[in-house]
């Protein structure tokens, strides 16, 4: 597999390998311990397995949501739809799309609730996690463990700033600045993304690096997060609210 931006053109690049005499296959996807790689990493290949088999359990859960308790819905989404969202999202996190608009239909599902009811008070309820802060946690994680040196030796140095070097008087030549890309595809990589990241969290949650252990930093993150699920609908011609007590 030749990993280049789409618009590239590979055709002339493609080398001829071979191992023992047999010419190694060029593939432009390929499914690695369960993440799909494809030549362009836009992740698209992978989002869309993952959608394919979260839609199922999700149709399960609205032919089961008048039978079933809603604790036993709940542990049928953490068993068969949460380890989907969660396996790899560091990778897949930054194209969340279709998924996204599955695990609020599969929540709605759970609480026996219109379908274009309002998801935030129903992931308060269920205590459970958007999928954008499940992506902020893989990260917050990512983050623990590299300011813990938990991580292999490739990403010791993977967020060092960089020093401008140049014989230009200005005031901040001799600051260090955050790693930047050239390319707006590259913006979507931890090595970019994450300082951006960690200047929207708050302090209060990057402190508690250096004060728990991983699992202690990530309850308390999670609590965190949780805590935002407030909302209160600011359209008062909002047909799902003036409609709550309609049948779904």
């Amino acid at each position: 597999m030749i990993f280049h931006y789409r618009q590239k053109n590979i055709n002339d690049l493609i080398p001829n390998l071979q191992i023992n005499g047999c010419k190694l296959k060029h593939v432009t996807e390929f499914n690695f311990l369960g993440i799909v790689f494809d030549a362009n990493l836009n992740w698209n290949l992978h989002t869309q397995k993952i959608a394919n088999k979260i839609s199922r359990t999700v149709g399960l859960l609205s032919r089961l949501k008048r039978t079933l308790p809603q604790d036993t819905l709940r542990l049928i989404y953490t068993s068969l739809i949460l380890p989907h969202l969660q396996y790899g999202i560091l990778n897949w996190g930054f194209n969340l799309g279709r998924i996204n608009k599955l695990q609020k239909r599969a929540v709605r599902h759970i609480t026996c609730s219109r379908y274009n009811a309002h998801t935030t008070t129903i992931f308060s309820e269920l205590q459970l996690l958007k999928l954008e802060d499940i992506f902020k946690i893989a990260l917050l994680k990512f983050h623990f463990k590299y300011e813990n040196s938990l991580l292999p030796a490739y990403f010791n140095n993977i967020f060092l700033p960089v020093t401008v070097e140049h014989g230009h008087n200005t005031r901040q030549r001799d600051q260090d600045r955050p790693q930047r890309s050239h390319k707006s595809s590259s913006d979507k990589t931890i090595r970019y993304y994450m300082p951006t990241f960690l200047e929207n969290i708050p302090d209060a949650i990057k402190e508690k690096t250096q004060t728990h252990c991983i699992q202690g930093f990530v309850a308390y993150a999670k609590y965190i997060f949780m805590n935002d699920y407030i909302f209160e609908c600011a359209d008062p011609n909002c047909w799902s609210c003036n409609n709550e007590d309609a049948d779904t």
